[in-house]
């Protein structure tokens, strides 16, 4: 092979990885949204300056990179119809689109987790909720946060999530939950049941 056929190649192997690249970029956000079941809990690691300062501070209690920044609960309101993502943002508690929930503008990665249809049922009794800006989980719901609303979705269905909470590098009066370390719990408590 000579140099410069060698050199074609190169070049249509990069041109063709950047063609693919955006089609892989999607492809991630169309499997996982197809993949989603009414009580699944999903993750997504967002963008923007909400998103990055709790990756940056998760990191920095955590003690490592940071996957997660953000939680909901997929709800299908009527069998057979369309599927919702219920989730605490700014807005307060609110439904999405899965589409909207991933898209690329929100979110940089994502993934599911096995739920329960219970846990969909309980967040949809949250639906309205102002977020919890405060991120205090002693008001008792009245406002909420995003992974308190997956907490709190699951101890109303009897199905409790055994996850840390933290202090964190700001002026929070109490322990939160972090999403790397609801993300965790739910994988052990994914293990112990396959046990």
């Amino acid at each position: 092979m000579n140099k410069a056929h060698s050199f074609r190649r190169l070049i249509l192997i990069c041109i063709a990885t950047l063609i693919a690249t955006p089609v892989m970029a999607r492809d991630w956000r169309a499997v996982l949204i197809d993949s989603l079941k009414p009580g699944d809990i999903v993750f997504r690691r967002g963008q923007g300056g909400i998103s990055e300062t709790i990756a940056t501070a998760q990191q920095w209690v955590r003690g490592q990179k940071t996957r997660w920044t953000h939680a909901g609960i997929v709800h299908q309101i009527k069998p057979g119809g369309p599927i919702y993502i219920i989730h605490a943002v700014e807005r307060g508690v609110t439904l999405d689109t899965p589409a909207a929930f991933f898209s690329a503008t929100e979110a940089l990665a994502g993934t599911v987790m096995s739920g329960d249809t219970r846990l969909a049922h309980e967040a949809a009794q949250l639906l309205g909720r102002p977020f919890d800006e405060a991120f205090v989980e002693s008001d008792g719901g009245e406002r909420v946060y995003c992974t308190e609303l997956v907490t709190l979705a699951a101890d109303a269905a009897g199905i409790p999530i055994p996850v840390k909470r933290r202090m964190m590098p700001v002026a929070l009066r109490e322990a939160v939950i972090l999403p790397d370390d609801l993300a965790e719990a739910l994988l052990a408590r994914n293990e112990l049941a396959r046990k």
